[in-house]
């Protein structure tokens, strides 16, 4: 019989509420507090469908595969989400087994049947994201003609390198000019808080951590970046605005704050609709694409 000892009271794991919790609280000491949230929402919308207070000697893989199903169903689930889902099943139902709470996973023979219609989907979206050589001269040459070069800059940094976005809040002690070596050890904090509470934590993973070779196209564009902001900051000190502020940060909006998803996605929308409507009349073809930050990396995967 196994146990579950928390806050010095002891519980016989018994339902799959229990297990749920019991991996909860192991894994989410190794994660970041963004991907907590996120993860309890799923683990609460499991609850809600399986039941907490279902026994865990009662699952069974037909259950899950329905339970499963209905999660698609009822939340309209996409493909990818599914199969996040389908994974953080199987990690509760791991941990169980790796403790001895029980003799196997439900998950082990379960496969996600997705409609043909969320998997074609999927696949424009995913389609959508990634620009062709053509698709990416129109892209820069639009971007390059809004106000802040900083975004411009920064979309390089992304294409070149393979950066997350919140990893390309780096300082200019992290570029080593001489070398082109760019030191990846912190992303920037700003899920849900006021700017002037920005901060920068740990990366995602600890395999994150990790210097970057990057080519001349990229390290042009930080040295670029470096000197704009050591402009705004003497043009920040002769021209006080309470709107001004300093950041660590190379890559700021027009106020100084750290460019942030949020900042850059609302550029690179106003960009979208630019091309949208002038696309075909000055490169000749029309736009479809939907580009979001996450897409540089996604491209720079797929072109090496």
């Amino acid at each position: 019989m196994t146990y579950w000892i928390n806050l010095n009271v002891v519980t016989i794991i018994k339902t799959f509420g229990q297990l749920k919790q019991s991996w909860f609280e192991t894994w989410c000491v190794s994660v970041r507090e963004q991907t907590i949230k996120r993860e309890e929402l799923i683990i609460r919308r499991l609850g809600e469908i399986i039941g907490d207070d279902y026994l865990l000697t009662k699952i069974t893989p037909m259950l899950m595969k329905k339970c499963l199903s209905e999660y698609m169903t009822k939340y309209d689930a996409s493909q990818s989400t599914m199969l996040h889902i389908k994974s953080t099943c199987n990690k509760i139902f791991n941990h169980g087994v790796l403790f001895n709470i029980i003799d196997y996973s439900p998950m082990t023979v379960v496969k996600i049947d997705v409609p043909l219609h969320k998997k074609r989907e999927t696949k424009r979206r995913r389609d959508a994201k990634f620009l062709e050589i053509e698709e990416l001269h129109a892209f820069f040459d639009a971007l390059s003609r809004r106000r802040n070069p900083n975004y411009y800059d920064l979309a390089i940094i992304l294409l070149f390198s393979g950066l997350r976005i919140g990893e390309a809040a780096f300082t200019e002690n992290d570029f080593n000019p001489e070398t082109g070596v760019l030191t990846i050890d912190k992303a920037l904090q700003y899920n849900n808080l006021r700017v002037k509470d920005f901060h920068f934590g740990e990366t995602k993973t600890i395999n994150s951590e990790r210097e970057v070779a990057l080519p001349k196209v990229a390290c042009e564009a930080i040295l670029r970046t470096i000197d704009r902001e050591k402009e705004f900051d003497r043009y920040m000190l002769e021209h006080p605005n309470p709107h001004f502020m300093h950041s660590d940060s190379i890559f700021s909006t027009e106020y100084g704050s750290p460019i942030t998803s949020h900042s850059f996605r609302e550029v690179l929308k106003r960009v979208e609709d630019d091309l949208i409507a002038n696309c075909e009349a000055l490169y000749g073809f029309k736009w479809t694409k939907h580009v979001t930050p996450h897409s540089f990396r996604h491209m720079h995967i797929s072109y090496l």
